[in-house]
């Protein structure tokens, strides 16, 4: 991980959120639950670090599934 990360480096969590397939709401439990990495500017900003943040979702090992934006079900599955 680099020493300083720059805010133009990060996304906000509906993008996370879209390259996984989980909800907005899913990533900010799961960074409020200290799952995901995340970085506060302020009272209300967080952003991600995207490959952080995909790789702690992996690192849990468990499949993770949510509606996608078409209401399929999306899977996230870790080779184990």
């Amino acid at each position: 991980m680099k020493a300083t990360k720059l805010k133009n480096d990060l996304v906000s969590a509906a993008k996370v959120g879209r390259q996984t397939g989980l909800s907005r709401h899913t990533i900010l439990r799961r960074a409020k639950q200290g799952l995901i990495p995340s970085y506060r500017f302020g009272r209300n900003l967080i952003r991600f670090d995207p490959d952080e943040a995909v790789e702690a979702l992996l690192a849990t090992g468990q499949q993770q599934q949510e509606a996608g934006p078409e209401g399929d079900p999306t899977v996230i599955a870790v080779d184990q």
